[in-house]
């Protein structure tokens, strides 16, 4: 006999009472997801189509595998339209936003700074490909994505400022399977390759987790002043801690890079709503300029601690721990009443 025909009325009752709220809460969701979808797609312009797929046209995944896509932009009337297609430093590029249904802020574009700049195509019939910029990993599940983007201009204004087109591609359904592992074999990987493509290895390693990923992260910063190392919010607890206690240590010395960890885990855990991105340019500015504030806010709590920590730090530690806070403070904001006797500092 399976284990719901053994439950009592009350519990099986009960258990398909909640089984029945979490599915209507996200068929709720994802209702709210595609009518939004609608609205913005209703927006775009005449003749115009924008198709989204995957680089290699899949539709299942593994967790953890990064998903890569490419955007079709064509048009039934010629002459009509250009399309950028440029991965450079253009803003046509970086105005591309991925919307997922597992959050409400979209992902940006994270490489727009690179490339070959501009590269405008007349849009016709035959689809113009432009490579997505963005690349991302989605939980287990069904998911929906679209992309909306700033890409396309009308022909006549020849690309005046102001003039791109919002554009909005359909929705692209995904499946990812679980793969609980995918963490610690991508972290052995990230390890193994961590001599040669060190660059690589710290922007992989910073969007792992695990307890093991966060022990690897410690010790890099404890290690190294090269790998700018980001932390996750489970593991915030665990680095603010653990930098906290190197700060507190009189025989440790403190790199320039924990320092720099402790500052931005420090204002995330006290403004979480700041991480966030948005997608309304106004609420993008403001949301940068707070987020800014927290920064300094937090460095500002942070250098006073760490100089006040250095007299009672033995006197290698000292001084290794001072040139790592002296060279913070002459990059960043300068901080009032803190300079560890620095000389020179602020730059700004």
């Amino acid at each position: 006999m399976g284990c719901v025909a053994r439950m009592k009325p009350h519990l099986l009752l009960l258990t398909l009472t909640v089984l029945g709220s979490s599915a209507a809460l996200q068929a709720q969701e994802n209702n709210v997801f595609e009518e939004r979808h609608a609205q913005s797609e209703a927006k775009n312009p005449p003749g115009l189509s924008m198709v989204l797929d995957t680089r290699e046209s899949k539709r299942s995944y593994s967790e953890g595998e990064y998903i890569r896509f490419i955007i079709s932009y064509s048009s039934d009337s010629r002459h009509k339209y250009n399309v950028e297609t440029g991965l450079g430093w253009n803003a046509a590029a970086e105005s591309q936003r991925l919307y997922t249904d597992e959050q409400i802020a979209p992902v940006w574009c994270g490489v727009a700074t690179v490339g070959y700049g501009r590269r405008l195509l007349p849009l016709k019939s035959k689809p113009v490909i432009v490579p997505h910029c963005i690349a991302v990993r989605l939980k287990p599940g069904k998911h929906e994505v679209y992309v909306t983007a700033r890409q396309v201009f009308p022909r006549s204004t020849e690309e005046e400022s102001g003039k791109e087109l919002l554009t909005t591609s359909n929705i692209l359904s995904l499946d990812i399977t679980a793969d609980p592992g995918w963490q610690q074999a991508d972290l052995a990987k990230i390890m193994l390759d961590y001599g040669t493509h060190h660059t690589a290895s710290c922007r992989e390693l910073s969007a792992l987790d695990i307890p093991e990923a966060t022990a690897e992260k410690l010790k890099l910063l404890d290690h190294s002043g090269s790998c700018r190392m980001s932390f996750n919010p489970l593991e915030y607890e665990t680095a603010q801690r653990t930098i906290e206690e190197w700060i507190h240590d009189p025989d440790h010395v403190v790199t320039e890079t924990a320092i720099d960890a402790l500052t931005t885990v420090r204002a995330s855990m006290s403004h979480p709503e700041l991480r966030v991105g948005l997608d309304d340019p106004e609420k993008q500015q403001a949301n940068g300029r707070a987020w800014i504030t927290a920064l300094e806010t937090s460095k500002t709590a942070l250098a006073k601690e760490v100089c006040t920590s250095l007299a009672t730090k033995s006197r290698s530690a000292q001084v290794s721990t001072k040139k790592s806070m002296c060279e913070i403070l002459s990059w960043q904001p300068s901080v009032e009443d803190t300079a560890c006797g620095c000389r020179g500092t602020s730059k700004r």
